[in-house]
């Protein structure tokens, strides 16, 4: 899983997952052809996504997501964005 916004804090990951999965502390990576980029806002809140752009970078974690229960867990946590497979080799 690749981490940029609040997924890259621990205690924010230990809220929605088990011990396992915060406590990690991820592998810092940059991906290109990304940006960060304000996706939504609401009155209470503002989401951070990224987005594709030839030519840019974005910096985050990959973290092992190893059960189907944070998988599960993080699908509620993160249910207004799509997960999008990223090659490693890009």
């Amino acid at each position: 899983l690749f981490g940029y916004g609040s997924l890259m804090n621990p205690e924010s990951r230990a809220q929605t997952s088990t011990d396992i999965f915060a406590q990690q502390k991820g592998l810092p990576v940059m991906i290109r052809n990304m940006e960060r980029a304000w996706s939504a806002r609401t009155v209470s809140f503002t989401a951070l996504g990224i987005r594709f752009r030839k030519g840019k970078e974005c910096t985050g974690i990959l973290l092992e997501v190893s059960s189907q229960e944070d998988w599960k867990k993080l699908d509620a946590r993160e249910g207004a964005y799509n997960r999008v497979q990223i090659r490693l080799n890009d």
